[in-house]
């Protein structure tokens, strides 16, 4: 048994050694990042439906920040209301009405260092009801 649990406490620290570097900081254009962790934007449906941040929505990104998360890419935000809007409960960026919204998010992060991405969506041609992925009907 014990050859067993020397082999797992070596393999853990020959993996703790390669893996170091993400938790280094690193340069993104002009700004740091305290580490390489990144938060991937995945849809919450914590916004609210007239597309400002809802406090869930807020504390959701804080409490990843709170967790040591470097950068933290905020979910798709409408870009264009109402032809780019795809979510019921999706965040919109497209006016200043929403500004005190993203300066609340960015504050937030901020006090743990961690930065903040938005990923930009517009529905597109998807609204128009075109699909160039279908097939050609004959």
């Amino acid at each position: 048994m014990r050859k067993i649990q020397d082999k797992f406490e070596i393999g853990f620290r020959h993996a703790e050694s390669m893996y170091d570097e993400i938790f280094e900081p690193i340069k993104i254009g002009k700004k740091e990042s305290k580490n390489r962790v990144i938060f991937p934007p995945l849809s919450t449906n914590f916004g609210r439906e007239d597309g400002h941040l809802s406090e869930l929505f807020i504390k959701h990104y804080e409490t990843r920040a709170k967790g040591g998360v470097g950068l933290l890419i905020v979910e798709n935000s409408c870009v264009s209301y109402p032809e780019g809007k795809h979510g019921a409960y999706e965040p919109r960026i497209d006016s200043w009405d929403f500004y005190e919204d993203w300066r609340t998010i960015a504050k937030r992060l901020k006090k743990y260092d961690s930065l903040i991405s938005v990923e930009l969506t517009h529905q597109g041609w998807g609204k128009k009801g075109v699909n160039f992925l279908s097939e050609k009907k004959k």
